[in-house]
């Protein structure tokens, strides 16, 4: 979660239709629209300290990590600063996601996202998904083109929802970003995490968002590397640590040499591997 300076392989801009910024901010928003009422939510701001607090509550209860009150008075500071601070509210008025962003100027004008999370009892309804195209709709409706964020590649379901659900692309490897960490999702591990960049604008982020992601598909004679990720890794840092570190190095050395020799992260193949080209 950081706007660390890219590094590796180029990835290509937005490829906007005919329609232009406005119009994609059109689109993007009645797709958000759709995506809250599919997943039986209602997406709005975070406005008030009630707001600010019920969400850093949601935040720490998701992650097994000390809040407190100085994280609920960072998001009332970063939401009065005009940042992008989002709930996800059930039909009983319940907040059960949260999301928050924040403007990065280092380099070019973006949303940095740096958390968003789904209470337990509406994971895999699609509360992700809306979360995230309301903040694509916010970032184009602001004049922002990108949005960032970070995930640690280990995790399967945080690649093919960032990758192949919302059409994100890998920008770099950033090897044990965070330090040793202590929140229940991540002791013991180190916090290694891929870069992405959402072109928020592009025409292939679009036709995700609609449920149509782009298939992976390595040019012709390009030399093409695979790495595979766990099934589970979450499950083997409480029952095989050894193997779950044994992952991090197997993946560490196969895809941040890649991405340095300039080597494009495709995606995730049928069998979840991470699939990188190069091209002469």
């Amino acid at each position: 979660m950081t706007n660390e300076p890219a590094a590796g392989a180029a990835v290509p801009g937005p490829t906007a239709g005919a329609g232009g910024t406005a119009g994609a901010a059109g689109t993007a928003r009645a797709q958000a629209l759709r995506a809250a009422r599919r997943a039986g939510v209602e997406i709005r701001p975070l406005e008030s300290v009630r707001d600010h607090a019920a969400a850093g509550a949601l935040f720490v209860e998701l992650w097994g990590a000390p809040g407190g009150e100085l994280f609920d008075h960072m998001l009332t500071a970063l939401g009065l600063a005009g940042n992008y601070l989002a709930g996800a509210y059930a039909r009983d008025g319940s907040l059960v996601g949260a999301s928050v962003g924040f403007a990065a100027l280092k380099g070019r004008k973006e949303l940095h996202s740096h958390i968003t999370g789904v209470a337990a009892s509406h994971q895999g309804a699609g509360v992700g998904a809306a979360l995230k195209l309301d903040q694509r709709a916010w970032s184009l409706e602001h004049g922002l083109a990108v949005v960032t964020w970070t995930f640690d590649p280990l995790v399967r379901r945080n690649a093919v929802f960032n990758l192949r659900r919302l059409g994100a692309v890998v920008e770099a490897y950033l090897p044990d970003l965070y330090g040793e960490m202590s929140d229940a999702l991540n002791v013991g591990a180190e916090s290694d995490r891929l870069l992405v960049a959402w072109w928020v604008a592009d025409d292939a982020v679009s036709q995700a968002a609609d449920g149509t992601p782009s298939p992976v598909r390595p040019a012709p004679g390009a030399e093409v590397r695979t790495v595979p990720t766990p099934e589970d890794i979450e499950w083997l840092r409480r029952h095989d640590p050894a193997e779950a570190r044994a992952w991090r190095a197997r993946q560490r050395n196969g895809l941040q040499p890649a991405l340095a020799e300039g080597f494009r992260l495709l995606g995730l193949d049928d069998g979840c591997s991470y699939v990188l080209e190069r091209r002469e």
